[in-house]
């Protein structure tokens, strides 16, 4: 699958994807370049959480093929810093709702979880 880009330099890339029994799983790589390391802590080359969300969301919109936003954070817990290049193993279920339940683990740690809101961004409405 292809990268994420802004403006030419890569923010992540969706490596693998497979439907599982109850939601989806996928493999998630986040380069050592990515602009998302930048400035979050100026020593250290640390994911933000709001960039684990956006690629999350991201990733559920390219996979479901359906046009969402983050609407409502109802529970996130950031349980271990991704420093630097990382893969990224991410668990999700998305009901028909929009309630979006997740899993990101770095080397069978996980690293975040929780239960979001997503929900469609209606013709014209340019979020």
């Amino acid at each position: 699958m292809s990268p994420s880009t802004l403006k030419n330099k890569q923010l992540y890339q969706l490596l693998d994807h497979k439907l599982a029994e109850s939601g989806h799983d996928c493999v998630v790589r986040i380069p050592e370049k990515s602009p998302y390391f930048r400035g979050h802590f100026p020593d250290s080359s640390v994911l933000p959480g709001v960039a684990e969300l956006q690629i999350l969301t991201e990733i559920v919109c390219k996979i479901t093929d359906r046009n969402l936003f983050l609407s409502r954070v109802e529970n996130v817990g950031f349980r271990t810093a991704i420093e630097g290049e990382a893969t990224l193993h991410l668990h999700f279920e998305l009901t028909r709702d929009g309630r979006l339940t997740f899993q990101f683990q770095q080397d069978e740690n996980s690293v975040a979880r929780g239960t979001l809101r997503l929900s469609p961004i209606e013709a014209g409405n340019t979020r």
